[in-house]
């Protein structure tokens, strides 16, 4: 089996260094050589070294670790981001994973840990360590993963029950749908009956939030 090929990009030149030291020593991983400060300078890294596996600190000097995985993950699709820092809250949490890295590392892990986590997320597991950190992960799948619920309940809606929706969220009432659609206000509850039961709403105002949710409305 060859060996995974790691990319560091860490802004602190003795952290980066000390790190890919620590991790060359590992069986089955080559370190890059380029330990890039900078994401700039490991946008060039990626295109030079072809890495599998990016260890990027989310705190970059000149930018931060979303926007920088996001244009590294574009130069290197198939490589799996791991964002990693001593500072950390659910905002960057989600920010880093929704910029496309599988995983978020304190840097307060040993290296063994790391290793593993490089590991892992080569594997196409899930690299993350600690119960407080795995609770922010998780939180934020079932938050995606109701999005998508929403996105499919909502599909079924025609465009006379979307701009109904739309209507509703700007505060409109029964008989102002009334005039604005030239329909009678029993067919716009008829509509309304049928957009609840769609998506599974108990209200005009929980119908409303999810199409917010959606993207629907704004």
């Amino acid at each position: 089996m060859d060996d995974i090929r790691v990319l560091i990009a860490d802004a602190q030149f003795l952290v980066a260094d000390a790190l890919g030291s620590a991790l060359s020593a590992k069986d089955e991983l080559t370190v890059l050589t380029d330990h890039p400060h900078r994401a700039t300078d490991a946008l060039h890294a990626v295109d030079r070294g072809h890495p599998e596996v990016l260890l990027v600190d989310y705190w970059l000097p000149d930018m931060q670790g979303p926007t920088a995985i996001r244009e590294l993950l574009q130069r290197a699709p198939e490589a799996k981001a791991i964002a990693m820092s001593w500072f950390h809250g659910p905002e960057q949490v989600q920010a880093t994973l929704e910029a496309g890295a599988v995983g978020f590392l304190p840097k307060s892990l040993g290296v063994a840990k790391v290793a593993e986590a490089i590991h892992r997320a080569h594997a196409g597991e899930d690299p993350v360590f600690g119960e407080q950190l795995a609770g922010f992960v998780d939180t934020l799948r079932a938050r995606a993963q109701a999005v998508d619920d929403i996105a499919d309940r909502v599909a079924d809606l025609t465009a006379r029950e979307v701009e109904i929706l739309q209507m509703l969220s700007t505060g409109a009432s029964a008989s102002a749908l009334t005039r604005h659609l030239g329909i009678t206000e029993a067919t716009v509850r008829t509509h309304i009956t049928r957009i609840l039961r769609k998506i599974e709403a108990g209200s005009q105002l929980e119908a409303v939030t999810l199409a917010r949710v959606a993207g629907l409305v704004s």
